[in-house]
Order: structure tokens, then C-alpha cells, then sequence
């Protein structure tokens, strides 16, 4: 289960991308930003989530801040605009971006699968255990 748990989690993040973004930081030191997100896999994903993290000019995080993409479902093949401020970035000058995918969710779409009943045989036939004797 935790194989097919981890392959699901790569595939959201291969095809749920974050197509564009910028932020600005403004006087007071809050930062304000958007982005659009292509969801080019085959599931539609409820109350995607974000996460900013602000770095200094070397690259180290100072802070970071979270929200929702969409409170809505994302559906597959669709775009999303959304927009994001956030209160003190401490003179940030980078930024980087990633989505946070819900765990919950994905056991949910997996738990929700057909399955044929020889997933278990199928997994120790492609990892075969070659340290027994």
C-alpha cells in the first residue's frame, strides 16, 4: 500500500503544476503575490493548499505562509488562479512555491480503486528480496 501511496503522491506532483507565479514585497514588509495552477492528471483534487516560503539572498528560509489554491475542486484539465498575501517577510528577495497534496485524499482515491486481488503478488514479483537465503 505505502508503494502505491508514494506513486500516486509523484504523480499528483508531476501533474499538478503551479504553471506560473510572481510575488512583490511592499513597504511594512507583507508580500503579495499570484499564481495559476494546471491540474493535468486524471483526478480532481478538493481544497488544494500552497505553501510560499520566503528565503534571503542566500537562499535560507525566513518564513513561509500556506492557503488554498481553491476551497473548491480543482478538476482534471482545469486552471486556477489564485492570489496570496502574506504579513511580514522579514526583507525577503526569494521565494519559492509548492503544492501540499492531502494524504488523506490519496488513500481515499485508492481505497476508491478497482482492484483485481493480486496487487500483493504482483509487488514481491517486481521486488524480489535478494538478501534471503
Amino acid at each position: 500500500m505505502v508503494d502505491k501511496v508514494v506513486s500516486m503522491y509523484f504523480e499528483l506532483v508531476r501533474d499538478i503544476r503551479v504553471t506560473s507565479w510572481n510575488w512583490d514585497a511592499g513597504y511594512g514588509g507583507y508580500a503579495s503575490g499570484r499564481g495559476i495552477v494546471f491540474n493535468n492528471s486524471s483526478y480532481s483534487i478538493p481544497k488544494l493548499k500552497y505553501k510560499v516560503t520566503f528565503k534571503d539572498e542566500l537562499g535560507n528560509a525566513v518564513t513561509s505562509d500556506e492557503g488554498y489554491v481553491t476551497y473548491d475542486e480543482l478538476a482534471a484539465g482545469e486552471s486556477k488562479s489564485f492570489t496570496f498575501y502574506t504579513g511580514y517577510v522579514a526583507g525577503s528577495s526569494r521565494a519559492s512555491i509548492e503544492l501540499l497534496f492531502d494524504e488523506e485524499l490519496i488513500f481515499r482515491y485508492l481505497a476508491a480503486k478497482d482492484w483485481t486481488g493480486n496487487e500483493c503478488e504482483d509487488y514481491y514479483k517486481n521486488h524480489v528480496d535478494t538478501t534471503r537465503d
